[in-house]
């Protein structure tokens, strides 16, 4: 057991679920992200480069927190994908940005703990147990990354500590102050987030909740998409189409502005086999050829779009992207989900199916009080830029300029 400093709290840690498996609970049910059975999952197909960290908080004999963080090496050169590529023309001064961007990339590079986690959007690093204290919970996040940023190189040893993604109502205020560690807070990209009406039992009840023009670009996206063909996957008849799926991720994911993470081909087996309760993937077919997937978490009342995947040459001609939107519209309407979080990246066309951003909070710590101060600079300068028009497609809704961007 490990003691936290002025306190009668105190956690133990391992790299190894196993240690934990037959303690690991709250007295309430999990959250799927903390379960054992997704948790067993993936590390058994861990993304490169990743590993983990697992972890249980006491006062006294109570159990008061569950924690899951994941490490890696961060190399900002490798990680931010620097380019011009723009829908504008791009002048010599985007590409002096660009270049002067890349040059401070290559000196970011270090061994980086993040409390959640790398798969998905959302606050899955601390679990506490309700009856704990806002001070509390802001004490066992402060400590305990104050112990993994001292820990010497060859235990835990780590340059950053980020918590990632808190809802706006669990902001950790208290944690930017001056005591070690000082966390500077941030924001990425917003998730994308639909609220699914009770009286949508279909997609056709949910088209006709939309303006005409957006009504008119649903029907023309669905007529595109008249010859694709899906196929709810399991864990036997997926396995011929393991490697096509894995190429269809990675053109999305070789595509994107910033990636942390690469994911093991057998990602996507290894949930069909053991989350299959509540983890679904589909491969869509055109021509008998698959050319597309989907997939998704099934959370309680929240429906998580997962990882997506496609052919890049079949986008334009066949709204593909959009369609797999709509697909996994239509399918969380038939779970009776409550919302859907589309997750981040592809905002705008997100916002035109109807999700609306919601801004997520991350605190980022390094060990050197020097670099510390300087990494909201370095933050804001490697930012890209993501200047995106949100769309209000429901009756009675106008076009608006996202809020949360800044001029």
């Amino acid at each position: 057991m490990i003691k936290l400093k002025n306190s009668q709290l105190q956690f133990k840690v391992a790299s190894n679920f196993d240690q934990f498996e037959g303690d690991w609970h709250l007295g309430e049910a999990l959250p799927f992200f903390f379960r054992p059975g997704y948790l067993n999952a993936l590390s058994s197909a861990a993304p490169n480069g990743i590993s983990f960290l697992y972890g249980i908080v006491y006062r006294g004999d109570q159990k008061v927190a569950l924690f899951c963080f994941q490490t890696f090496f961060f190399d900002a050169e490798q990680r931010l994908k620097l380019h011009t590529h723009s829908d504008r023309p791009v002048s010599y001064m985007d590409k002096i940005a660009v270049a002067v961007k890349k040059f401070v990339a290559r000196k970011v590079s270090m061994k980086v703990v993040v409390a959640g986690t790398l798969m998905a959007p959302g606050p899955y690093g601390f679990l506490f147990w309700e009856g704990l204290s806002s001070a509390d919970r802001q004490q066992i996040i402060q400590q305990i990354a104050a112990y993994f940023l001292k820990a010497a190189e060859d235990a835990y040893g780590v340059s950053m500590f980020i918590v990632k993604d808190l809802p706006q109502l669990d902001r950790l205020k208290g944690l930017c102050a001056y005591t070690f560690p000082s966390f500077y807070e941030f924001t990425i990209q917003p998730t994308m987030v639909l609220k699914l009406r009770s009286d949508w039992n279909s997609l056709d009840d949910y088209m006709n909740s939309l303006q005409s023009k957006y009504r008119v670009k649903t029907r023309k996206v669905l007529k595109l998409g008249e010859g694709l063909e899906e196929v709810a996957m399991d864990s036997f008849n997926f396995q011929p189409y393991k490697s096509i799926v894995f190429e269809l991720y990675q053109q999305v994911s070789i595509a994107a502005g910033f990636n942390l993470i690469e994911l093991h081909p057998d990602y996507f087996q290894t949930l069909l086999e053991h989350c299959s309760d509540n983890f679904g993937l589909k491969i869509i077919f055109y021509q008998s050829k698959p050319i597309a997937f989907y997939s998704y978490i099934i959370d309680g009342e929240v429906f998580q779009a997962h990882f997506i995947g496609y052919e890049r040459s079949y986008n334009n001609n066949l709204e593909l992207y959009h369609n797999i939107l709509l697909r996994l519209l239509q399918t969380a309407i038939n779970v009776k989900a409550k919302e859907i979080n589309f997750a981040r990246t592809a905002l705008e066309i997100k916002s035109s199916v109807g999700a609306e951003p919601h801004d997520l909070f991350c605190y980022i710590a390094h060990k050197s009080k020097i670099i510390n101060s300087v990494v909201p600079h370095i933050l804001e300068f490697l930012k890209p830029k993501d200047d995106w028009i949100q769309r209000r497609p429901f009756k009675d809704s106008n076009l608006v300029v996202n809020p949360l961007l800044k001029s």
